[in-house]
């Protein structure tokens, strides 16, 4: 008899070994992979708050008949911070018109912290406000 071994056809040892690792390998990049979707959804989500909150700031400026200008600032009761600012926005006069309206520039800015670092979402508008409407007194004839 001679003293080769008997050829059974399974798998060595190396052979196992290796399709482990390469099965590990596999599972930690998939780990990964669902872990940065993970991290995304959530920067995602706190930028659409943020969004939704300089929208809000914005519509409560734009519902004022007459915004006063200068600056506010507050926070959220979810910790986002915010501020607001209204100026008056100069418009370019046309030649022998007095346009007696004003503008007003609207800013809303929301502050949040996403992995150490501060970030922020801004939106601007435009508020055009015109002047009360003058009321005419008629006399009445008896």
């Amino acid at each position: 008899m001679s003293s080769r071994r008997k050829a059974t056809g399974g798998f060595t040892l190396l052979e196992v070994l290796v399709a482990l690792v390469v099965l590990g390998v596999s599972f930690v990049t998939i780990f990964e992979l669902f872990q940065g979707g993970l991290q995304a959804l959530s920067a995602s989500r706190q930028h659409t708050l943020a969004f939704m909150h300089a929208r809000e700031k914005l519509e409560e400026l734009t519902l004022e008949d007459r915004p006063a200008a200068g600056e506010r600032r507050g926070t959220f009761e979810d910790g986002f911070r915010w501020e607001t600012l209204v100026s008056l926005y100069p418009l370019p006069q046309i030649e022998d018109e007095k346009l007696e309206m004003e503008t007003f520039q609207l800013t809303a800015r929301v502050f949040y912290r996403r992995i150490g670092r501060e970030r922020s979402v801004e939106l601007n508008t435009l508020k055009l406000v015109l002047p009360e409407p003058k009321t005419i007194q008629h006399k009445d004839k008896l």
